[in-house]
């Protein structure tokens, strides 16, 4: 049989790919192209985890501008593991003062983002036998993507409680004291995506507890340093578990921290009692069957900007004044909502911290929201709360307020 142009000669020819069945679109990119696609001038895209200022841009942090000033990185490859100098600056920022009591117990590499980290710890675990992993419910919607890819098995722990608007930290508690010994968690270290809810401190404490006794593997992604309180005080959680001597793992992205969304600066970080050496030869096999090497300029950009007093100090400054907008649009949200529907309970959304808020907006009000009036959201109601300013927020309110009406 030979093949010429969309015709198979002497025989019925049959494509490679004839089995192949379109895949779902993901639930949030897949919005995206379809909110490109709009023609009404007056849309809005409450969708993406980006950062958004007053005029609805996403700006380059001015520490990493200045860090990237006459400089062009080098060509060769990266190690399989990544840059170390990249590598090293992290883990100061990520474990602070306790770094050196643990360095000797520290694997990392270099990623492809967060993304990349948590793929890379989930093929891992898939290697040391494990089948399963546990994840909050709700979650970001693309680490069951990434953990079922991984050939692990999805079991959902409860953490939103939609009647008290917080943490369902005794259904959460409850239902880890009876999942398996030795079983992965995977924890939001700090500005919980969706909810935007963190656990308290003693609630932490309560949680290693239990995750001590239960002898589980936590897992922290790490997405969002410096958007919840501070860069020191959003590591705190892992801070905890350091001092509790626990064998862990972080899976951190430079994306947010740093505005380097299209750079893919990640890091996988695991700490182990023994058998470093042996760990770390598997997790960069992991990394060069999957990509091979990591890409050098963002990560050098990172590293630049933790290892210059005068960038760094200024990079801080700049989270702060991102915290700040965050936490002002949070109210201003509020207090338009509390104006327009004053019987409704809105104080939840100063509660909570970072990029998302969890509406509680159903599935039907939130495809009456794009059908009617061009507004954006993810159909679980997570919002964007950057995406909202003093232009268009009287336009959100009114439209969820309309839409909201019978639903």
């Amino acid at each position: 049989m030979r093949y010429d142009g969309s015709k198979a000669v002497g025989a019925i020819f049959l494509s490679y790919f004839q089995s192949l069945k379109v895949s779902p679109p993901d639930p949030v990119f897949g919005q995206v192209a379809t909110f490109r696609a709009d023609t009404r001038a007056n849309k809005v895209s409450l969708l993406v985890g980006y950062y958004r200022n007053e005029e609805g841009q996403t700006p380059a942090f001015e520490s990493i501008k200045e860090a990237a000033k006459g400089f062009f990185p080098r060509v060769e490859y990266l190690p399989m593991g990544g840059d170390d100098h990249y590598l090293n600056a992290l883990m100061e920022l990520v474990f602070g003062p306790q770094l050196p009591n643990i360095k000797d117990r520290l694997s990392s590499v270099q990623t492809i983002g967060g993304t990349g980290a948590l793929r890379t710890i989930g093929d891992l675990l898939k290697m040391m036998g494990h089948n399963s992993i546990w994840i909050s419910d709700p979650t970001w919607p693309n680490h069951l993507g990434i953990f079922t890819a991984a050939d692990l098995e999805i079991n959902p722990y409860p953490y939103h409680d939609g009647v008290n608007y917080g943490v369902s930290f005794e259904a959460m508690i409850a239902a880890l004291s009876k999942i398996p010994e030795k079983s992965p968690v995977l924890l939001h270290a700090v500005c919980h995506n969706p909810t935007g809810f963190d656990l308290s401190v003693e609630q932490w404490i309560e949680l290693a507890d239990l995750m001590e006794k239960r002898n589980l593997f936590p897992i922290f992604d790490f997405a969002y340093q410096g958007f919840g309180k501070g860069v020191e005080e959003d590591a705190a959680a892992i801070h905890l578990f350091v001092e509790r001597g626990f064998e862990f793992a972080v899976t951190y992205t430079c994306s947010k921290s740093f505005a380097l969304y299209g750079e893919r600066v990640g890091a996988l970080f695991v700490i182990v009692d023994k058998n470093r050496e042996a760990l770390t030869s598997q997790l960069k096999r992991i990394c060069r069957t999957g990509y091979s090497n990591p890409p050098r300029f963002g990560a050098e950009l990172v590293q630049r900007v933790l290892t210059s007093p005068k960038l760094y100090e200024r990079w801080e400054g700049e989270l702060k004044e991102m915290r700040a907008r965050m936490q002002a649009m949070r109210r201003l949200f509020m207090d338009k909502l509390k104006i327009k529907d004053p019987s409704g309970e809105w104080d939840f959304l100063l509660r909570g911290h970072g990029l998302f808020v969890y509406s509680g907006l159903s599935e039907t009000v939130c495809a009456r929201l794009v059908d009617n009036y061009g507004i954006y959201l993810p159909n679980n109601g997570r919002i964007n709360i950057t995406a909202i300013n003093k232009n268009n927020v009287d336009h959100i309110v009114d439209a969820i307020a309309d839409c909201s009406r019978g639903a």
